[in-house]
């Protein structure tokens, strides 16, 4: 099965591959605006690494690996490593950010979400569903030959009975025997052995 992603996951995969290495780069190098704000060298520290873990997970994401859990494993630990920071704001941070990222993996195309392709979940199924289809569909074929084949014989069939009937009537209404030998061999060819008695006999 080719695995196919939702056009925005795609799209926000790049996005993180792009944009956390400029952020670790300017949080790293202590850059200018960040000086404004005042921000320790722990809180700084843990948010620059914050952004290689969200790079490092997308790079696996694209290449269909599950670099989702490192985004949640972070998100767990951060309040509890980051003591400079109110322990409440940064859960619901880290909360909302790993529901976020969730939530785009959800994303479905052709009926299946990138996380299902990334856990396995529900390709099983699919594959099950695709395997049925398949076997349904040969059923449906086999049955409509079988329909053709006996649609076919049917109507053989009730030619043969319609010139059967024919033939009869033509027996009985002649009245020459050579013509009535001719038909009866018809007839017996035909399967209506009754005719063999009135077929002319070779001579020895």
């Amino acid at each position: 099965m080719i695995k196919k992603r939702h056009g925005f996951v795609t799209f926000w995969l790049w996005f993180m591959i792009i944009i956390n290495p400029i952020l670790a780069i300017h949080i790293f190098a202590r850059n200018y605006l960040l000086s404004w704000f005042h921000y320790s060298k722990t809180y700084l520290t843990i948010n620059g690494f914050g952004c290689i873990v969200n790079f490092v997970s997308a790079i696996l994401l694209l290449n269909w690996i599950n670099g989702f859990w490192l985004i949640l494993i972070f998100a767990i630990l951060t309040p509890f490593i980051n003591t400079e920071a109110n322990f409440v704001i940064q859960l619901i941070y880290s909360t909302i950010v790993c529901l976020i990222q969730f939530g785009i993996l959800h994303l479905k195309k052709n009926g299946i979400s990138t996380w299902a392709y990334l856990t396995k979940k529900n390709i099983d199924l699919e594959n099950k569903k695709i395997n049925i289809s398949n076997s349904s569909l040969e059923k449906v074929e086999i049955q409509s030959k079988n329909e053709i084949k006996d649609n076919i014989e049917n109507i053989a069939e009730n030619e043969k009975n319609i010139e059967i009937d024919r033939l009869e009537k033509l027996f009985d209404s002649s009245i020459d025997e050579n013509e009535k030998s001719i038909i009866a061999k018809k007839l017996y060819d035909l399967g209506k052995m009754y005719y063999w008695r009135f077929m002319a006999r070779e001579k020895k």
